[in-house]
């Protein structure tokens, strides 16, 4: 098979990595969105929402975290999240953060089956979109290099 014979294996390596890793990355949140189990809306209240800056002494760097933490009741029972939307990356402790304070009342979306599942931001954003179709991109790119050198070998 050319993909594992020419010298230009780890580029393809690389592609194939990336590509299939941003189609895992956007795929999963659309397909969440789709797919979507967080079907009962409760009311919940923020318990916590702050952002800490440290300045690391080496270096002389900031470091910023943020803290997000929201409550809700559910059947008698008290169940606590971070979670801000279906993926909840980098950006979900510091979206949260920044848009509500302790004591704010917002809407949460539960999986009625499972509880600890919730999230407070429903929908996909552009950005898994765009992770999708760069990956994609990238995959159809590489089988078309692939192919064309495998054909230029017969």
């Amino acid at each position: 098979m050319y993909f594992f014979q020419k010298k230009d294996f780890f580029v393809h390596l690389v592609m194939l990595l990336i590509g299939g890793f941003l189609v895992f990355l956007g795929g999963r949140s659309i397909l969440m969105y789709v797919l979507d189990p967080m079907t009962k809306q409760l009311d919940a209240v923020v318990i916590q929402s702050h952002t800490k800056k440290s300045v690391k002494a080496s270096g002389g760097r900031t470091y910023i975290t943020n803290y997000f933490k929201y409550k809700f009741n559910y059947k008698g029972k008290t169940y606590y999240s971070t979670r801000h939307d279906y993926m909840n990356g980098l950006t979900g402790a510091s979206a949260g953060s920044n848009k509500y304070q302790v004591g704010d009342k917002l809407t949460v979306y539960i999986n009625p089956n499972n509880p600890h599942q919730s999230i407070i931001e429903k929908g996909w954003a552009w950005n898994n979109v765009l992770q999708l179709l760069i990956g994609l991109v990238l995959l159809w790119r590489l089988h078309a290099i692939l192919r064309t050198q495998s054909l230029s070998q017969e």
